[in-house]
């Protein structure tokens, strides 16, 4: 009831929380609902509920990661919200940890039924996607690092970001965004049987969230 009267900002769907910025300045007071909320932007973590005055750049719009959010986006090839789509899009699911067991319905590049079934625990993460064959990076937001990345029973190499860009399979560390990117195998193309369920564990070596 206390977030009813609040005009300014908006959930985008179950997970996305949206503040536009409306008046001049270089920051704005956002209004947090109960529980985790993680920058877009940065990976930085807010615990609601609260009020909190959030910098608000030029190029940059405050938008937050509900706990457990699993929603896809197409960022350009640089995988950086913002940056010029000239040279592409990418296909990218987004995702934060929870503390609990959820599943999210989504509908897949083709309009089918989709889902997300999220796993968490103090100190590790899974996600199953089901009908999802077109996401080609999973995004991890919250999480700096990793011991271990593992897509249907294969451990995948720690790669540089860069590596990443260049098609190579395998998951890199993005501080700036505290977020862990992960670029998934894609299936065969002579495969007769597409593949459209991908298991990832995720283990941090440190507990995450601020």
């Amino acid at each position: 009831p206390a977030l009813a009267g609040i005009s300014d900002q908006y959930m985008f769907g179950p997970d996305l929380l949206v503040a536009p910025v409306v008046s001049e300045g270089e920051s704005r007071a956002v209004a947090f609902p109960s529980g985790k909320w993680t920058s877009l932007w940065d990976g930085k973590s807010v615990s609601g509920p609260a009020m909190q005055k959030v910098s608000v750049p030029m190029d940059t719009i405050p938008v937050y990661l509900k706990a457990g959010a699993a929603a896809p986006v197409q960022p350009g090839r640089t995988l950086k919200f913002g940056d010029s789509m000239t040279l592409g899009r990418s296909q990218a699911l987004v995702v934060t940890l929870t503390g609990e067991n959820s599943v999210v319905s989504l509908v897949n590049a083709h309009g089918g039924d989709a889902s997300v079934a999220v796993q968490s625990g103090d100190n590790e993460g899974g996600w199953t996607l089901k009908n999802l064959p077109e996401i080609e990076f999973l995004l991890i937001y919250g999480v700096s690092a990793a011991s271990m990345v593992i897509v249907n029973d294969f451990a995948l190499q720690k790669v540089q970001p860069t590596q990443l860009a260049a098609h190579q399979f395998g998951w890199a560390a993005d501080p700036v965004s505290n977020r862990l990117i992960v670029r998934l195998p894609q299936r065969e193309a002579e495969q007769s049987m597409p593949v459209d369920r991908i298991e990832l564990r995720l283990a941090p070596k440190t507990k995450q969230g601020r």
